[in-house]
């Protein structure tokens, strides 16, 4: 009976090492010939250009995968089960400090499933193969699971929280998060939309502080759902005359839009993101009033050439209420 048990688990080990590292081989060769499979978070495009040595690291990983395939092939021969061990815990090793470089910069959703196929082949070795020295790879993977799940749940975050746009494009370089019970967000959103360049070149991103904020921007999509086309912008920040209820989806995107605000370090409305420095306004007569852009590029402005304007100082906090709406309005 134990000797039937044994047979099993060589087998299963030893055919669940080829699987993964098969088709983990696949992977990085067609990634490392510019399929771009998984690229669906910031990382995957901007560790796509990264090497060493000049070789991409999907070539350094079908390298890897190929090797443990050829290992896994020839087990239990010729000292294959120590060399295998070696290779997996190097691999493992190698892949921990990629898995902490995306903890402190950018988490790639493409490089995760590398990282996954990587984890359930050093499950094999260790749970179904035991590989010589299990005691030292299971020390080693545990430290590499708890990278691998912090940088995974970094990457869900980012795919499944992406920023929902009420207005303009989800690409805009000017990203101007509000919401519609704010005074500052009412002031800041009307001298966008005043002027036609700026507004051009922003999104919109409602973030619901409460039950008010929640009721007007229902109104707001139920209003452009019946009308065929969405209502002045504007109109988000004037109450109500009827109520309405937000669906489970729209729900989903204002949580969204919050994540996405505490992501860029957001803690209150209005916060505007740009790639733009602020330009100072020049020294104006006491009794001439500030007009003109948000925000101007340095050089050549796309907004033309009239004095930007500071926003206000006094926000609305978006994580806890505070005394900054409108009263009764």
């Amino acid at each position: 009976m134990n000797q039937t048990s044994s047979k099993l688990r060589f087998f299963a080990g030893r055919a669940s090492i080829l699987l993964f590292s098969f088709l983990g081989a696949l992977y990085c060769l067609l990634n490392a010939s510019g399929a771009d499979l998984f690229c669906l978070t910031q990382g995957c495009r901007i560790y796509a250009g990264y090497s060493f040595l000049g070789i991409g690291f999907y070539v350094y990983g079908l390298a890897g995968f190929i090797l443990i395939f050829v290992l896994a092939l020839a087990y239990p021969r010729a000292r294959t089960a120590l060399w295998l061990s070696l290779v997996v815990g190097a691999i493992l090793v190698l892949d921990g400090f990629f898995l902490f470089y995306q903890y402190l910069f950018w988490a790639c959703l493409s490089c995760l499933v590398v990282a996954a196929l990587i984890g359930l082949i050093a499950l094999a070795g260790i749970w179904v193969l035991r590989l010589p020295g299990r005691s030292i790879l299971t020390v080693i993977a545990g430290f590499w699971f708890l990278l691998f799940g912090y940088v995974s749940l970094e990457a869900v975050k980012e795919v499944y929280f992406e920023p929902w746009a009420i207005a303009g494009e989800a690409d805009a370089p000017i990203q101007v998060f509000f919401s519609p019970v704010c005074p500052a967000c009412s002031e800041v959103v009307t001298r966008i939309l005043q002027d036609p360049e700026t507004a051009r070149l922003a999104a919109f991103y409602p973030v619901a502080k409460n039950k008010r904020d929640e009721e007007r921007i229902a109104v707001w999509l139920e209003a452009a759902a019946r009308q065929g086309e969405p209502p002045a912008l504007t109109d988000l920040f004037s109450a109500p005359e009827n109520s309405a209820e937000l669906s489970g989806v729209d729900r989903a995107r204002l949580r969204a839009n919050k994540v996405g605000l505490a992501k860029r370090g957001g803690t209150s409305v209005p916060f505007i993101v740009t790639p733009f420095l602020p330009e100072p306004a020049p020294p104006v007569p006491v009794f001439t009033p500030p007009s003109g852009d948000l925000f101007s590029p340095p050089g050549a402005s796309p907004f033309g050439v009239r004095t930007p304007f500071s926003p206000p100082v006094q926000g609305c906090g978006f994580i806890e209420e505070v005394d900054c709406e409108e009263n009764g309005r």
